[in-house]
C-alpha cells in the first residue's frame, strides 16, 4: 500500500484527516508515513494519553498533549529544552540568514524589539492593504462566467502574498511579490523529515546537500531583498511608513546601534515566509470547511450582512465580527497550517506529567493533535466555531489550542495573522460562496506547514 493511498475519513459532511493507526508503528513504516505526511504516523493512543513515548532508530519521543506538561516544558522549565538537530535544519529552511541565536537572553530582547513592529499601529496602517487586495479580488470575481473552477489554495495566497509585500516593502512590492511566489512554491514541497535525517553519519552529508538545495531555492529573493535593503540605505524615501522602513529605524536592544542589513534580511524573510503562506492556507481551510457545513456557514453570512449592511469591512468592525473570528480559531484548530510546533531536544534529565524525560529526549508538541485531543475538546473532529465563544472559551486551558504557538516562543505575527484572515473572510463572504468541485479529493498533508495533497479546486458562486 502506498502512503498516499490511506484511507480517509469521509462523512456527511466530507470531513479530511488521517484515520490514526490503531497501535503504534514499526520503525520503517513510521518514518515511511511521516516523511509523506508529518500528521499521518501519529496512532490512536496519541490523541487519547497525555504524553506518549515512542522510539524509533535514533528518536527517542515524548509527545504531550498534557496542558500543565506543555507550560512547564515551554514556560518554567523552558531553558532545559532547546531545539534539537532536526529542528534546527527544519527551522532554517528559510534561508540561510537569519539571526543565527535563538535562545538566550540577547536573543529574548531582540524578538521583543521585533514583536514591536506588529503593534495596533501597524496593523491599522495594514489594514489598508488587506482590504484594498481582498477589494481588487471581489472585482476580478464579480467578472468570472457562473460556475467557474479556481484553485482556493492559489487565490488565497495571490491576496496575501500582495498583503504582506506591501507591508514589508512598500513601493517596492511588485517585483518582491513575484520572486517570493517563485521561493514560495518551490519551498512548500520540503518535507517536514526525511529519512536520511535519522540515518548516522549519512545525516552530515544530507544536511549539506539540504543546504546547498535551500540556498537555490531562495537565492533570487536574497539577493532581491538584499537589494531594497540596500536602495533604502542609500535614502530612497518612497516607503510609507513600511516594515522595512521601521527595520531601517530601530536600534538593537543591546548595543543600541541599528540593526545591520543581515538581521533585517532575516526579519524580514521570517515575515515573508511565516506570514503570507500560513494565512492563506488558512483561508484554503476555511473556505472547505464552510463547504461542508452549510449551517455554520449560513451563520457566518448572517453575521456579515448584519455588521456590515453591505458596505466593505473596516478594522472597527472586528470586534463585533464575534463569529466571523470564531469560524477562523476554529479553523485553526482543525487543520493549524504549523501542524508540529517544536521538536526540542532535553539537556538535563526531567519529569514531565509523571513520566522520566532523560537527557537528550526530543519533546514534540503538534497542534495537529493537541487540537484533536479527546481528554481536551469535545467531539474534537466536529467544526464548531461556537466552541471559541467566550463562554466556554473561559473553561479551556491557554495550553490547549496553540496555533501560533506559545511564550516568548510564540507567533509575533498572531494578531496581525488573525485580523488579516478576519477582515479577508468577511469581504469575501459577504458577496460569495465556494463549493467544493464535486469529485475533488481533500487530503490534508504535512510539509513544512499543512497543505492539501490534490489541492483545492473549488466553484466560485455569487450571494447576491
Amino acid at each position: 500500500m502506498e502512503v498516499s493511498d490511506i484511507d480517509f475519513v469521509e462523512t456527511t459532511p466530507l470531513f479530511a484527516a488521517p484515520v490514526p493507526p490503531k497501535t503504534p508503528l514499526g520503525s520503517f513504516d513510521y518514518v515511511r508515513r511521516m516523511q509523506d505526511s508529518a500528521i499521518a504516523g501519529f496512532h490512536q493512543e496519541v490523541f487519547q494519553r497525555p504524553i506518549v513515548e515512542t522510539k524509533h532508530w535514533r528518536l527517542h519521543t515524548f509527545i504531550v498533549n498534557d496542558p500543565a506538561g506543555i507550560k512547564h516544558i515551554m514556560v518554567d522549565n523552558a531553558a532545559n529544552y532547546v531545539k534539537g538537530t532536526i529542528e534546527q535544519r527544519i527551522s532554517k529552511i528559510w534561508t540561510d540568514k537569519g539571526p543565527a541565536a535563538n535562545e538566550g537572553a540577547e536573543w529574548r530582547q531582540r524578538r521583543q524589539a521585533f514583536s514591536q513592529s506588529f503593534d495596533r499601529g501597524a496593523i491599522l496602517a495594514s489594514s489598508t492593504h488587506i482590504l484594498d487586495a481582498a477589494k481588487r479580488t471581489l472585482d476580478r470575481w464579480s467578472c468570472l462566467p457562473p460556475g467557474t473552477v479556481i484553485e482556493a489554495s492559489a487565490e488565497m495566497r495571490a491576496i496575501t502574498l500582495e498583503i504582506m509585500s506591501k507591508i514589508v516593502f512598500s513601493a517596492d512590492w511588485e517585483r518582491l511579490a513575484l520572486t517570493m511566489e517563485d521561493a514560495s512554491k518551490r519551498y512548500q514541497q520540503e518535507r517536514a523529515i526525511y529519512l536520511l535525517d535519522l540515518v548516522p553519519v549519512l545525516d552530515r552529508f544530507w544536511g549539506f546537500y539540504k543546504g546547498y538545495r535551500r540556498r537555490r531555492i531562495f537565492k533570487k529573493l536574497n539577493l532581491a531583498v538584499d537589494q531594497v535593503i540596500a536602495k533604502r540605505a542609500q535614502g530612497d524615501a518612497n516607503s510609507d511608513g513600511d516594515f522595512l522602513s521601521r527595520l531601517m529605524k530601530e536600534t538593537d536592544p543591546v548595543t543600541g546601534k541599528g540593526l545591520s542589513a543581515h538581521e533585517m534580511h532575516g526579519r524580514i524573510i521570517t515575515v515573508l515566509g511565516a506570514g503570507h503562506e500560513t494565512v492563506a492556507l488558512t483561508l484554503m481551510w476555511i473556505w472547505y470547511l464552510l463547504s461542508q457545513h452549510p449551517l455554520q456557514e449560513a451563520k457566518l453570512h448572517a453575521e456579515v450582512d448584519q455588521v456590515l449592511g453591505g458596505r466593505a469591512p473596516e478594522l472597527k468592525d472586528i470586534t463585533k465580527l464575534t463569529y466571523t473570528r470564531a469560524v477562523v480559531e476554529e479553523a485553526l484548530r482543525l487543520y493549524p497550517p504549523f501542524h508540529t510546533m517544536a521538536w526540542r531536544a532535553a539537556l538535563k534529565d526531567d519529569e514531565v506529567c509523571g513520566v522520566r524525560i532523560p537527557k537528550g529526549a526530543t519533546i514534540t508538541i503538534a497542534p495537529w493533535v493537541l487540537h484533536r485531543h479527546s481528554m481536551l475538546w469535545n467531539d474534537p473532529d466536529r467544526f464548531d466555531p461556537e466552541r471559541f465563544s467566550t463562554e466556554r472559551s473561559r473553561e479551556r486551558s491557554a495550553y490547549a489550542y496553540l496555533p501560533f504557538g506559545l511564550g516568548q516562543r510564540a507567533c509575533v505575527g498572531a494578531q496581525l495573522a488573525m485580523t488579516e484572515t478576519t477582515l479577508i473572510l468577511a469581504t469575501l463572504a459577504q458577496h460569495y460562496r465556494l463549493r467544493l468541485l464535486s469529485g475533488q479529493r481533500v487530503e490534508p498533508q504535512g510539509f513544512v506547514l499543512l497543505k492539501a495533497r490534490y489541492g483545492m479546486k473549488m466553484t466560485v458562486e455569487s450571494r447576491r
